[in-house]
Parts: structure tokens; C-alpha cells; sequence
């Protein structure tokens, strides 16, 4: 990718920073997350990042979704585990191998069902999805983030859940509804999976700049605009250092945004970048790039990170949390994301990890009875001692997290929790022609290259011919 790629985001996909570097991705917390890589499946990142909202069969006359009806637990909910049996599992993300998958939920899906073996799949030369789907390769399990998810709709390969779901016997309601609606939105109503893990956008801040400055630390359930003015306080210079007081992996923001704001109308499926909504979001954070000594580059927009965990020159920044978090060497905390004024209480939109059997499996009950077993209390009780947010809505799970890491120890991992999530933007298939143009534009406003107003009337316009493009190719 060339300067001129980078700076107007050129090559962008829907993926997060953090999904794009998961190959590279090194820190003091490596040795820990060999365990912590139990069920996490991160995307991407941006994106993060989000097809469609129509009626089907299992919807009431209103157009309103209707839960599965629940049953008792079965007496053997893993029954089809039981006998050896092989399941192909693919990962719709690079840099994996079957030793990595070995090392985090593989391990603990094969102490579990000793008798399931697992062919394992990946993003790579030869083995993209639509190259399985071209070889006849049957997949029983498809696992994605918010960002890649979209995939199954997009290759055919959606197949509506409900009726594993009763027959099952599994009991939807225990799962963060949020999160089912996010599969629900993709699938037009139907649930072609179920989620597994979360993520959100939080506040992370470096205490050692607070404490050197004599700042009073942020707190959850901050506005937006006394984070403003706390920034204003911690943008100094001190002798040759200069120290920034915010930044915002913008990405991230954008895919779990408060205002539930989407990229492509699921309806028309035309970009709706050029929106009342959208302008908020970027003034919101562009007027931080805009305090004197906060001014920003390209490579901190892209990167934005590595201000924060490597240079320790930014007192606090807006990032995903509850999948990863800044290395021990950064003497950080977080908060939950600041609050709108228009969209009181409303925090995050959850990022999540779903589990899905494609409608070319030739194992769907087994393959189900893998992703129930993973949103059961017992699989997430791993994952929040790991200091990861469960699928599980019960809010007493939040105080109990991370309590298993000691670099986790006193810290407001619970932070990373809202109080009550956005609702989730649909994940449309033609969401990558939307966020390309959407964070180039961002960039441009940041460095003060164009006016919101015109950045954004761009983006819109660049999604929307991207979008038609595509539609005709694939005609």
C-alpha cells in the first residue's frame, strides 16, 4: 500500500486494527493469552466492523422477531458428542493454524468432547471460503467476528438455526440480546448463529500521566464532553516531551457507535454515510484533534494504539476492550465509554464473535450442540476469569472478571461493560465498499484537509458507486 493509500485509507477492508495484526500482535501479555485465546476470535477489528431487516416466517404479524420458545434442559445436551465424530471448523480470519486453534478453544473443546475431532480452516491462498465452496469442502461450524460474518450471506451460505434451537431445547434468553440481534439483522430475521463473545469501545487511560500532572483519573459514565475538557487539561508539553491528552481508534467507534448509526441502509442497501447521525460522530471527535498540541498524523489515525501502548504520550484513548488489553508495561485503566447527551445511558454496541452452521453441513446437530456448549455458563466462566466479556447477559458475571489474570488485579475491567448497549448496526455485505470511504474521509477531517459536510458527501458518494459495482459483478 503506497503514502497516498494510507493517508486516505486505500485498501481498507471492514476489519478492526486489531483483527488485521492479530498474526503480528506482540506484549507482556503474550505468556498470558496463551490461555486467554480461549474463545476469542477478534476480529478486527475495523470492521469494525457491520443485512437486512425483512420479515420471514418466524416473525409476528408486526414484523416484530419471535423468540424460539424454551424447554428444561435436556438430559444430554451434548448427546451427538458423545460418538466419535470429525467436524470441520473454519475461522473466517488470517494467521491461524491448527496449533493456534489447538491452543485457545480447541483445547478446551477437545477436554470437553474427547470423542470430536476437528478439521480446522482458515483465511489463506487456496482456502478462502469461497474456495471451500467451489471444492465441495462441507463446513459444519463457520466462526467470525462482527466484521467478516456477513461472509455467509454474501457466499450463500446462511441456513436459519430455529429449529436446532428447539429441538435443543436451548435457552436463547440467557444470551445479551444485543448481540442476538446483530445475527438477527444479517439474517433477515432468522438466526443463521449465535454469539459467543463480545467486545466494545472503551476509555483506557495511562494513570502515570494523570498522576504526573496531578489530573483526577476519568470515571465511567463520563460525558463525552467533560472528557473534552479533561483531554484540554492533559494536552501539554513538559520540558521536550509532549504529551497528548485523547485519541480514538476510530474504527472501532464507528462500528459499535452509540447512535446505532448505519453505514448501508439494510432496506435500499445504499450507503447512508451523508446522515445527521454521522456528522455528530465525526464533530464529536474531530473538535479533540483540534486542541492545541492534540493535533494528529496519519500514521497515529492508523495506528492508533501504538501512541498509547508503546509511546505513553497519550493520556487516554478510545479502543476495544473486553477481547484485549494494553500490555503490563503501560500503567493503564479503563472506564466505560462517555455518554451522548441525545442517547442517554446508552453506551457501546457489542462487536461480537459469532458461531454459525452453514447450510452445507452435513453435521448441523453436532456442530450446534459445539456453539450451545460455548455460550454455556460453564465455557464462559473460562472466559471471564480471562477478563473477556461473556455472551451471557446475567450482569453479575462483569464483577467477576478477569479475576484469574493478576495483571488484571485492581483494575475497572468492568469498565469495558456498558450499563445498557447500543443496539448493533446491521452487517451488511456491502459494509467494506461503506467503511473504506468512511474512515478516509474521517482521516481527512482529522488532519484538517476537508469540512465534515464535505468529507462525508464524498464518502457516500465513493460507497455508493462501490456498491453498485459490485452488485453488478456479481449478476
Amino acid at each position: 500500500m503506497t503514502g497516498r493509500d494510507r493517508k486516505y485509507g486505500r485498501g481498507n477492508d471492514c476489519r478492526t486494527e486489531s483483527e488485521r495484526t492479530t498474526k503480528n500482535r506482540k506484549g507482556a501479555f503474550n505468556m498470558q493469552r496463551r490461555t486467554w485465546t480461549t474463545g476469542l476470535l477478534v476480529l478486527s477489528i475495523a470492521f469494525v466492523s457491520a443485512c437486512s431487516g425483512a420479515k420471514t416466517g418466524g416473525d409476528n404479524e408486526k414484523g416484530t422477531a419471535v423468540q424460539p420458545k424454551q424447554a428444561e434442559t435436556p438430559a444430554n445436551p451434548y448427546s451427538k458428542l458423545d460418538q466419535p465424530i470429525e467436524l470441520t471448523y473454519y475461522l473466517n480470519a488470517g494467521g491461524y493454524s491448527q496449533e493456534s486453534f489447538m491452543k485457545g478453544v480447541g483445547k478446551s473443546l477437545k477436554e470437553k468432547f474427547p470423542n470430536v475431532t476437528f478439521k480446522v480452516y482458515w483465511r489463506d491462498k487456496g482456502t478462502m471460503l469461497a474456495d471451500l465452496i467451489a471444492s465441495g469442502t462441507s463446513i459444519d461450524i463457520i466462526s467470525a467476528s462482527s466484521g467478516t460474518i456477513a461472509d455467509i450471506v454474501e457466499l450463500g451460505l446462511g441456513q436459519d438455526i430455529t429449529d436446532l434451537i428447539q429441538q435443543n431445547k436451548f435457552d436463547l434468553n440467557k444470551l445479551e440480546p444485543t448481540a442476538v440481534d446483530g445475527m438477527r439483522k444479517l439474517s433477515g430475521g432468522k438466526l443463521y448463529g449465535l454469539p459467543v463473545q463480545v467486545s466494545t469501545t472503551a476509555l483506557f487511560y495511562n494513570k502515570d500521566l494523570f498522576d504526573k500532572f496531578g489530573v483526577a483519573y476519568p470515571k465511567d459514565n463520563m460525558a463525552w464532553d467533560e472528557i473534552y475538557e479533561l483531554a484540554k487539561k492533559m494536552t501539554r508539553t513538559d520540558g521536550s516531551a509532549k504529551y497528548k491528552g485523547f485519541g480514538v481508534s476510530f474504527s472501532h467507534l464507528a462500528l459499535m457507535n452509540q447512535y446505532s448509526q448505519e453505514l448501508v441502509d439494510p432496506k435500499t442497501e445504499k450507503a447512508v454515510l451523508n446522515s445527521d447521525n454521522w456528522k455528530k460522530i465525526f464533530n464529536n471527535m474531530v473538535r479533540f484533534y483540534q486542541i492545541p498540541g492534540n493535533e494528529t498524523t496519519i500514521d497515529e489515525l492508523n495506528s492508533p494504539s501504538t501512541a498509547f501502548n508503546k509511546n505513553k504520550n497519550v493520556a487516554m484513548m478510545a479502543m476495544i476492550g473486553g477481547s484485549s488489553f494494553p500490555p503490563e508495561t503501560t500503567n493503564w485503566d479503563v472506564v466505560s465509554l462517555p455518554l451522548l447527551p441525545e442517547v442517554k445511558g446508552v453506551g457501546s454496541a457489542p462487536y461480537s464473535t459469532y458461531y454459525a452452521v452453514p447450510n452445507n453441513s452435513k453435521n448441523r446437530e453436532a456442530a450446534f450442540q459445539v456453539i450451545a456448549w460455548l455460550t454455556s455458563e460453564e465455557y464462559q466462566k473460562t472466559l471471564i476469569d480471562q477478563g473477556f466479556i461473556p455472551v451471557l447477559k446475567d450482569k453479575q458475571y462483569k464483577d467477576q472478571m478477569g479475576k484469574n489474570i493478576p495483571a488484571l488485579a485492581g483494575k475497572n475491567v468492568k469498565g469495558v461493560v456498558p450499563d445498557q448497549y447500543a443496539s448493533p448496526i446491521t452487517l451488511s455485505p456491502y459494509m467494506n465498499m461503506a467503511t473504506a470511504p468512511l474512515y478516509a474521509a474521517f482521516n481527512s477531517v482529522a488532519l484538517g484537509e476537508k469540512d465534515v459536510s464535505t468529507a462525508l458527501r464524498e464518502a457516500d458518494e465513493k460507497a455508493n458507486i462501490d456498491i453498485a459495482a459490485k452488485k453488478a459483478s456479481i449478476k
